[in-house]
């Protein structure tokens, strides 16, 4: 953003997030870190402030592609040298949970990959989590609603053209999730 230096200032001599570019850290570099990493790096008033991958091949892919951002190799790494606002976790499903909690730990809003819980417990911990962390939002990637078919079906739904509805179920089965052989948890 650009910014003159006589601009409004926090208490502590730091820029509001009305006045500056939010910045976000990317914790995996894999398959959905690429897209995120791509879409980071191109929206408006987002900084691409660090890529967090324990596998050093997948930040180099990233780095090669023209990603600019520096790479760690654990969260706990990339918090020490940077000051991001907010998280994307795009990591394997079962570490979705402690990931979130430990940004919410370190004050940062986060946004999940989907699914964001493995089992429906987890779903109680995530509301327990947005009760102790109010102020943090934890949202879950899900581009559904962006889809022209849905967003129609939608649109109707706000317009009342279903009439009232009473209840809806949905209903992803992803059986193979828990285990090991399963080469994408969407199978």
């Amino acid at each position: 953003l650009d910014l003159e230096e006589s601009g409004p200032r926090l208490p502590d001599g730091t820029w509001s997030l009305q006045e500056r570019a939010v910045r976000v850290l990317l914790i995996g570099a894999g398959r959905m870190g690429l897209v995120h990493a791509i879409a980071l790096s191109r929206l408006k008033g987002i900084v691409l402030d660090g890529i967090v991958d324990i596998n050093p091949s997948a930040t180099t892919f990233l780095s090669r592609i023209g990603i600019a951002a520096p790479s760690y190799r654990s969260l706990e790494e990339a918090l020490k040298q940077r000051q991001p606002d907010a998280a994307v976790i795009a990591t394997p499903p079962a570490s979705h949970l402690p990931l979130t909690r430990s940004c919410l730990q370190r004050g940062l809003a986060v946004m999940v990959e989907k699914p964001m819980a493995v089992y429906d417990a987890q779903l109680h911990v995530y509301e327990r989590l947005g009760r102790e962390y109010p102020t943090l939002p934890v949202q879950v990637g899900w581009v559904m609603p962006r889809c022209p078919q849905i967003n129609s079906c939608i649109k109707k739904l706000r317009a009342g053209e279903y009439g009232n509805v009473q209840s809806f179920v949905g209903v992803s089965l992803l059986s193979s999730i828990h285990r090991r052989s399963a080469n994408r948890w969407e199978v």
